[in-house]
């Protein structure tokens, strides 16, 4: 019963705001749907510059997502995001285009497009969640879903995607704590209320904490068989594979794995190494014919591909160490912004952040002392977990830390940037979500020294999490860009 209610919870909440917030939020949505709506039709990108945004994503940026107005007689001004990124204007937002007159809908669509005519520097991201939302994409056409709202049709997947991961993350807890049921609602109640934006829009990281979180199970579960069967071995592998081809960030599965053969000591037996073997192979044949799509074009990598396209310059070896990550900007900078997003999403409405940011300082410091408490007080019971789950969270902030100090950034993005040189958006740690709800949970409930005092506390500060929200996005529910407003 616990579990019914939590998932619907979580469906509620991912429906009402993806519903709510207008089209093509800031964190690039668009160009994450452009990619969604290629893969719909069959086309797998290999080489980014030849990927323009498509005609039909173009007009759907232009129609839904811009504003139109006319400041003088015989001229248009077209609004970009108007309520993302732009402040609250005295006179009232701007109406979206395809509510203006038909005279200056036909005028304002072409001019739209061309701006809008541009490379998706997204196109050559990992292929798992863009087929399966292209396929879901194209169940939404085959049932007649069209205009603004078959946009919305492909955001709603994230109510399905949401809802399955509480049950994989509760499957986690009871593999992590077979003796405790409590931690097993805490952890699935704090993956269905604290994803914040990432769940909202059209983006791989909507897809990335299922395929991670199961990939975590597979582990665990590997690790817990005395004689685990093939299929548990391959499935693993595949598992870990399948979460690194939804977004690069989920690199750390493969450490995770690599902890738990060491602690089955693979190479033991002769059975043992075998499973072993298949496991590896399983994870990197995948990951690895992937890649070859890219060689046998003659092209580099698509992470290659996305730097030259942003800008951006791989550092000399020297050049690496002098850098702020080496100091006391490790913690008040990066990780700060790291856990303080995780919590309360990159998103903005009117440049306002949503969430309370006075609040960032118990997101912050309660995710440090708990998870730092989970690994330091580990029982021998979940010792095993605990190193699993510790290998996928601290190796994925590491890699975002790596990733920070190899570039020389440009002026182009906000995150990382020539004055903010920091991998520090809260979303890249949807790859880990699982493996940090269990930690969290694990540690607090060491904090309080008892299950049920920490699915308590853990209540009330959702309770407050989700009341920040609320109170910061009431008026989104009266934006005229939003689907409750579609014709």
């Amino acid at each position: 019963m616990w579990l019914t209610l939590l998932c619907l919870l979580a469906a509620l909440r991912v429906w009402t705001f993806a519903a709510a917030l207008p089209p093509f939020h800031p964190l690039d949505e668009a160009f994450h749907y452009d990619l969604v709506v290629k893969y719909a039709r069959g086309h797998v990108p290999v080489r980014l510059s030849d990927e323009p945004l498509d005609a039909e994503v173009r007009e759907a940026i232009v129609l839904y997502g811009t504003g139109v107005s006319s400041p003088g007689p015989g001229s248009l001004l077209l609004h970009r995001s108007p309520e993302y990124l732009n402040p609250i204007p005295p006179d009232g937002v701007a109406p979206p285009v395809w509510t203006a007159p038909p005279a200056m809908r036909a005028a304002a669509v072409p001019w739209g497009m061309r701006e809008w005519d541009r490379v998706n520097y997204e196109a050559v991201e990992p292929p798992l969640y863009y087929a399966v939302a292209g396929a879901w994409h194209r169940l939404g056409g085959a049932l007649g879903v069209a205009g603004g709202s078959f946009f919305y049709w492909t955001r709603f997947l994230n109510v399905l995607l949401a809802t399955v991961t509480v049950v994989v993350a509760a499957a986690a807890a009871r593999l992590a704590f077979p003796e405790s049921p409590a931690l097993a609602v805490g952890v699935a109640l704090f993956v269905a209320v604290v994803p914040r934006g990432s769940f909202y829009g059209v983006s791989n990281d909507a897809l990335v904490p299922l395929t991670s979180g199961l990939a975590f199970c597979a582990a665990l579960r590997l690790a817990r068989e005395p004689a685990p069967s093939m299929a548990l071995a391959i499935g693993a592998g595949a598992l870990v594979a399948a979460a690194v081809l939804t977004k690069t960030t989920a690199i750390a599965m493969v450490g995770v794995l690599a902890v738990v053969l060491i602690a089955r000591r693979a190479w033991a037996t002769r059975s043992e190494a075998v499973r072993a073997l298949a496991t590896l192979a399983s994870a990197m044949v995948p990951i690895l014919a992937w890649q070859s799509h890219y060689w046998m074009a003659g092209e580099p990598s698509g992470g290659t591909q996305k730097v030259a396209a942003l800008g951006w310059t791989p550092k000399a070896l020297g050049e690496l160490w002098p850098h702020p990550i080496f100091g006391l900007e490790f913690v008040t900078v990066f990780l700060r912004g790291l856990l303080a997003t995780f919590w309360r999403s990159d998103l903005v409405w009117h440049q306002v952040p949503i969430g309370w940011p006075s609040l960032d300082v118990v997101y912050v410091g309660s995710t440090l002392v708990c998870v730092a408490t989970a690994i330091a007080r580990r029982p021998r019971s979940d010792r095993l977990a605990t190193w699993s789950a510790a290998t996928a969270v601290l190796g994925t902030v590491a890699f975002l830390a790596l990733l920070s100090i190899r570039y020389h950034f440009g002026s182009w993005t906000q995150h990382p940037s020539p004055s903010s040189p920091y991998f520090m958006t809260g979303r890249l740690l949807f790859s880990v979500l699982v493996p940090i709800a269990v930690l969290y949970v694990q540690g607090l409930a060491r904090i309080l020294r008892g299950d049920r005092r920490a699915l308590a506390a853990l209540a009330v500060l959702l309770v407050v999490v989700t009341g920040a929200e609320a109170v910061t996005t009431r008026s989104i529910f009266s934006s005229a860009y939003n689907w409750f407003h579609l014709p």
